[in-house]
Formats: C-alpha cells, sequence, structure tokens
C-alpha cells in the first residue's frame, strides 16, 4: 500500500467523523430552535424585578445585582453583554443560540436580542433603562442607548 492511499483513508475517516459530529450538533440546534418556537413561554423576561433569559438563566437575577450593561449589534446580532456583582448560576445549553456553553456560576453574560419575536433595539433599550434605574452602569455601547 503506497503512502497516499493511506493518507486518502484517512482523510475520508477525518471527513466522515467531522461530518457526523456537524450533523449531531445540527440536529439538536434545529430540535432546540423548534422547541423554542412552538414553547408558550417567552425566552427573555423583563420584569421590574429582574431578568431571566430561560436560555442560560434558571431563575430571576434581580436587576440591583446587573453592576454594567453594554448592548453591541453589527449586521447579524444585537447581543446586551451584562456584568453581575454577584455571579448567577448559567445553565447549560450547547444546542441554543444565545444560551452559555459552560455550567456554573458566572460574573459575565451575553444574552442573544436578535433572535426574539419583538423588536431588539426596543429590548435592549428597555435593559439599560431596568437596569440603570437599579444603579448598574451602562458601558460604551455601538447603538445610541440612552434612557
Amino acid at each position: 500500500m503506497k503512502l497516499w492511499e493511506i493518507l486518502s483513508g484517512v482523510g475520508y475517516c477525518f471527513a466522515f467523523l467531522f461530518s457526523a459530529v456537524l450533523s449531531v450538533f445540527g440536529t439538536g440546534l434545529l430540535a432546540a430552535m423548534i422547541r423554542d418556537a412552538s414553547s408558550s413561554q417567552p425566552l427573555l423576561v423583563l420584569s421590574r424585578e429582574g431578568l431571566q433569559d430561560r436560555r442560560q438563566l434558571p431563575s430571576i437575577v434581580p436587576w440591583n445585582n446587573v453592576e454594567s450593561i453594554r448592548v453591541s449589534s453589527d449586521s447579524n446580532a444585537t447581543l446586551a453583554y451584562l456584568t453581575f456583582r454577584q455571579p448567577v448560576y448559567v445553565s447549560r445549553n450547547r444546542f441554543r443560540f444565545g444560551g452559555s456553553f459552560k455550567e456554573g456560576f458566572k460574573s459575565n453574560i451575553r444574552v442573544l436580542l436578535s433572535t426574539l419575536d419583538q423588536d431588539e433595539l426596543k429590548i435592549g433599550k428597555v435593559m439599560v433603562a431596568l437596569v440603570t434605574e437599579n444603579g448598574g452602569k451602562l458601558r460604551g455601547s455601538a447603538l445610541p442607548y440612552s434612557p
């Protein structure tokens, strides 16, 4: 057997394994998207008391625990970056956009606003207003957010 035949076989194995992993991840992502779209529960809950991003936060986080917020937007997504005074528990969900890949207590999270069924700019403005109203700071933002 020649070296190029061996390398060719290794290449096919690598391509097959890569495709299998990609297929599993894509199937999980599709299933999570269908589950989120068919659920009657909102993914992001904003209230006077706090926020809950059901994609990553299992419980409501009070606004007074949010030290700062930065809202950023580009052509692909709008995100709110939150920094907490006290770390909050973040659950893991590998198959959701906007979710966390690591589980545990974190001082910083990103909240994806683009995939929600409401205007992400309005959601960002409401979040900024609630954070600053409860003693949090607005960090530099790519969007003109002023409460």
